[in-house]
Formats: C-alpha cells, structure tokens, sequence
C-alpha cells in the first residue's frame, strides 16, 4: 500500500511537471537523446503530456497486477500460495515505483529542468531486473 502511495504520488508529480513544461516552457521539448545523453531530436512541447498519459496506462496494468498477481504465471509454472502471492505484489509495487521514477526522471529531461545521464536509466533498469531474477528464484514452483 505505501508502494501504491508513493507511485500515485510520483505520477501526480509527473503530471504537473509536464503542465508546467507546456505553460512555462519553451515551444519545443527534447524527444531523444542518443547513448551518452546528447540532444538529437526536439518535438512540440505538447508531446510532453504523452509521458504522463503513459504513466497512468502502466498505473493502472500494476494495479491490475497487484489485485490478481498469479494473473501474470502465464510462462511458470507458480504454486499458488500466500508466500508467492506476496512475494509477486511485493514485487510489483518495487517494480511500479521504479518505472514510475523512470517516467518522471525522463518527463524532467525533457523539459529541460535535469540533464540527461543514461547512467540513471541503466541503474533503475537493472536494479529491475535484479529484484524480478532474486524473486523468481524464491517462488515456490509448482510440481
């Protein structure tokens, strides 16, 4: 439950980052940057709002998620008990409050207000993947 706290706060924060970035900021937004965090494409400082609509579709897949989480034991073969249970929702509000960090870090490059370090992205990422490797080896399969 903190977990879904801190994300929904996290999403509002990137919400109102991307309406100040359309209200105060410049007519054009960064839309990419290459490996070691260079400009290489601007676009309409709309496009910025798509970050946070994004934001809300992956939201509400999480909340999803957390509500049915043996929902997602389409390719294991996972017991269903409470420790697995758990363990998954555990996961997935870490997983969700990463994602949505990732979101707000990028709708903040974009505008302009940090600079890009793809560092950051890389870090998030593996630390994703990282939980998601140390989980599944924790669940307990079934036979």
């Amino acid at each position: 439950m903190k977990t879904k706290i801190l994300s929904a706060a996290i999403l509002a924060a990137t919400l109102v980052i991307a309406v100040i970035a359309v209200i105060n900021g410049p007519e054009s937004i960064i839309t990419h940057w290459d490996f070691s965090g260079n400009v290489t494409s601007h676009g309409s400082k709309y496009s910025i709002l798509v970050l946070p609509a994004v934001a809300v579709l992956l939201f509400l897949v999480f909340l999803h998620y957390e509500k049915h989480p043996l929902s997602t034991n389409k390719l294991h073969k996972i017991k269903d008990s409470e420790h697995n249970r758990q363990l998954i929702i555990s996961f997935i509000g870490i997983a969700e409050v990463a994602v949505m960090l990732i979101i707000m870090y990028v709708t903040l490059c974009a505008a302009e207000f940090l600079p890009m370090y793809t560092a950051v992205l890389i870090a998030l990422l593996a630390a994703i993947i990282a939980m998601y490797v140390a989980m599944n080896r924790k669940l307990e399969k079934a036979a």
